[in-house]
């Protein structure tokens, strides 16, 4: 089976100088990922998405179109949908209209990452813990503050990769506080903030694959008090360690990612952001739908600890959505996953869940 396939992404065409495109993809990532899917046995056409016109153009130059592998974060020509939290919804809404299976997570999954109450608000009531905090909107916001402690962590309340987060999102008093609302209201132009209780201990990131299975990927540890700006995550994660499958917190670790996933009702591929309090409670401080597939992302690290390949990671993601919206695989994929099954396997299958939830010993 062969299909044709709609690569979508959002390259910045100025090379990096709008700091509110900064969840944009590299050329390199783009590169990578539209020669992986080739690699499969199918047909590839790339789209840098610039505006819902200029897909509707492209779909109408192209052969029908069988299925779209998304990581676009919006559209470019209309830049607040990069950062507000709309873009991935409306991206994934305008196939769903159109009949065309997509990857990742739909459109309500998508609405719910991307804004960050709303995530918390799905968590909790799955009984997953993440930070006490408020939103606000504007200055004015901050007449009426709640009963919460300095320091705290002020971040917007959409976007993703660090965007609007650096050393300044730690405030420890009201001064400093009203200074940050003031700094992330002129850049993002009011489409609101999350202030809530700063975490002082480790950091962690876990990687979900899959949908029936799902398989946790060795999550990654930050010791450091640092905070995780786009700028650090921008370096790599080459300072960060493994928490391997005999370490002690991984279970835990895994637990709370797939509890997130199942949660938020999400497809094929996550990333959680994981914090500990000073007594070492963890909370769930993020989730991403449309985690990073670059050579220097925590998930590429991850799997590579799995003994899988870059070729691997995008023919996983590939073959999970696939076989999620009920599209065979071909023969170069079936016998990918095969091979990804059985590294999976061999490293931890404990961490592969039956249709029943169950854990395959």
């Amino acid at each position: 089976m062969k299909y044709n396939i709609l690569f979508t992404y959002n390259v910045d065409p100025s090379g990096g100088e709008n700091p509110r495109l900064v969840e944009c993809s590299s050329t390199d990532t783009v590169d990578r990922i539209a020669q992986a899917l080739q690699n499969t046995g199918n047909t590839v056409f790339k789209l840098n998405l610039l505006s819902p016109e200029d897909l509707k153009s492209c779909l109408r130059r192209l052969p029908p179109i069988d299925f779209v592998f998304n990581i676009a974060e919006g559209f470019l020509h209309i830049p607040r949908t990069m950062y507000d939290g709309s873009g991935p919804f409306a991206v994934k809404d305008y196939f769903n209209q159109l009949n065309i299976p997509v990857s990742h997570s739909g459109p309500r999954t998508m609405i719910k990452c991307r804004n960050k109450q709303m995530t918390n608000l799905a968590l909790r009531r799955a009984g997953i813990p993440t930070p006490n905090g408020f939103v606000i909107y504007d200055r004015a916001g901050l007449d009426n503050l709640p009963a919460l402690k300095f320091p705290l962590f002020v971040k917007p309340l959409s976007g993703g990769n660090s965007l609007g987060i650096d050393e300044g999102s730690v405030v420890e008093s009201f001064s400093r506080l009203e200074a940050r609302v003031n700094y992330l209201e002129h850049l993002l132009g009011g489409t609101g903030l999350l202030v809530e209780e700063y975490l002082p201990g480790a950091e962690y990131t876990v990687a979900v694959i899959g949908n029936n299975p799902l398989i946790v990927l060795p999550p990654l540890s930050f010791q450091s008090n640092q905070v995780r700006s786009t700028q650090i995550k921008q370096e790599g994660v080459a300072g960060a360690s493994l928490v391997d499958c005999r370490d002690h917190p991984f279970y835990e670790l895994a637990d709370l990612a797939i509890k997130s996933f199942e949660a938020l009702k999400a497809a094929d591929v996550i990333r959680v952001d994981i914090k500990e309090n000073s007594q070492g409670e963890k909370y769930v401080i993020d989730v991403n739908g449309t985690p990073s597939l670059g050579t220097g992302s925590s998930l590429y690290r991850s799997a590579g600890h799995l003994g899988l390949s870059y070729q691997e990671i995008v023919a996983l993601i590939l073959g999970c959505s696939l076989k999620r919206h009920g599209l065979p695989w071909g023969e170069k994929l079936s016998s990918m996953m095969a091979d990804i099954k059985g590294n999976v396997e061999r490293y931890y299958p404990s961490l592969l869940l039956t249709e029943e939830g169950e854990q395959v010993l």
